[in-house]
């Protein structure tokens, strides 16, 4: 990996070993107002990175695009730029009553089709481990929980199609998932193969089972800062402390 040169992020300067990543560029620009000293390293093509520090903790902000295919070209640059934890902050849909428009998920594992999400590529003949860095999720589960936000745990499954999701609700409901994203899958299954710390954190922007509408970065704006400041708080005072299954 680290003979390898960054195609897309090819002009940045380096990243941190923290990098927090998501689908909207514009919520990289709305994040970054919590960073001290933010400075932008990158800002094309869709692709927005920013370096910058929260509480003497450097950090890294960065877009992905939408889908597991652009988000697997910028997670695999950040990894050889340096990064080392990577969290997805991200928007999913509702498969469950329960779950509402702005409610937290943190993905405990995540499901896709067969093939899909780039597996094929990365592991043809098996498929990739699709979960995230269990000390990491519950570290920040029971921060998130001591600070006024309950955050449900449970399966997402990452989708390839966004506009065919509705064929295939019935099966994912009764094979327990709890919402609906797409990229998850491919940020787990890289985390375990490069031995990355990953954890997908999804604010729930829809609901499939309700038929809400879906609701913007801007729209959901109070509540990814909310989120993220918490999120950034713990990274601050306990990443370090973590230990990850894959580098014992």
């Amino acid at each position: 990996m680290d003979k390898v040169k960054p195609v897309l992020l090819k002009d940045a300067v380096g990243v941190s070993d923290l990098a927090i990543v998501m689908g909207d560029p514009d919520r990289v620009y709305l994040l970054s107002t919590l960073l001290e000293k933010p400075e932008i390293i990158y800002d094309r093509r869709g692709i927005v990175a920013v370096n910058g520090e929260y509480k003497g903790r450097k950090v890294t902000l960065a877009s992905h695009g939408i889908g597991c295919s652009m988000a697997s070209i910028i997670l695999e640059e950040l990894g050889m730029l340096g990064a080392k934890t990577i969290i997805r902050i991200g928007t999913a849909g509702s498969l469950v009553e329960d779950l509402d428009v702005g409610d937290t998920v943190l993905a405990a594992g995540a499901g896709y089709m067969l093939n899909g999400c780039g597996n094929n590529m990365y592991s043809p003949e098996i498929n990739g481990g699709t979960s995230p860095d269990p000390l990491l999720l519950s570290g920040i589960y029971y921060y998130l929980l001591n600070n006024n936000v309950k955050p449900h745990v449970g399966l997402v499954f990452t989708s390839d199609a966004f506009y065919a999701e509705e064929n295939i609700m019935d099966k994912l409901i009764s094979r327990g998932f709890i919402a609906i994203d797409m990229e998850t899958a491919i940020l787990y299954m890289l985390g375990w193969i490069r031995k990355w710390r990953t954890l997908s954190i999804l604010v729930i922007s829809n609901s499939l089972v309700k038929k809400t509408p879906l609701l913007t970065t801007h729209e959901l704006a109070e509540r990814f800062i909310e989120l993220t400041k918490l999120v950034l708080e713990y990274l601050a005072k306990y990443l370090e402390l973590n230990t990850v299954f894959t580098n014992t």
